[in-house]
């Protein structure tokens, strides 16, 4: 993934179902004058991260560069705006989460069950 891509979960899945065993994710925020949009970014990472059941290291010269575990431990940030290396130990992992398997599906199902019972209750209201 590139910078701000770690805000869209299915480009995580795509990397993941094409065989990544570890996400990388570089980016430059260098265009943001507060530590607001990188803080998001970092937050975004975390949630990629545990939806991809995969480490995540995300590397910048200018925002936060960050190493996060599957489950969503920041185990490593830079300090913004300050020169520094990261280090952690990562892991290569295999297999998929349900996230990975079946992406957006469960929930537009759920939504459409609760839409539709919704219409149905109005329905019944309406007769009555």
């Amino acid at each position: 993934m590139i910078s701000y891509e770690v805000f869209y979960a299915d480009r995580g899945r795509s990397a993941v179902r094409a065989g990544a065993q570890l996400l990388i994710v570089p980016t430059n925020t260098s265009s943001y004058s507060t530590a607001q949009v990188p803080t998001q970014e970092v937050a975004a990472a975390e949630i990629q991260a545990v939806q991809q059941g995969r480490d995540l290291l995300q590397a910048a010269p200018t925002g936060y560069s960050t190493a996060i575990t599957n489950r969503g431990v920041l185990l490593n940030r830079s300090v913004l705006g300050a020169r520094q290396v990261v280090t952690a130990t990562l892991a290569r992992r295999v297999g998929w989460t349900l996230y990975v398997r079946y992406g957006d599906l469960p929930t537009e199902v759920l939504a459409a069950l609760v839409l539709l019972g919704g219409w149905l209750l109005a329905g019944r209201r309406k007769s009555v």
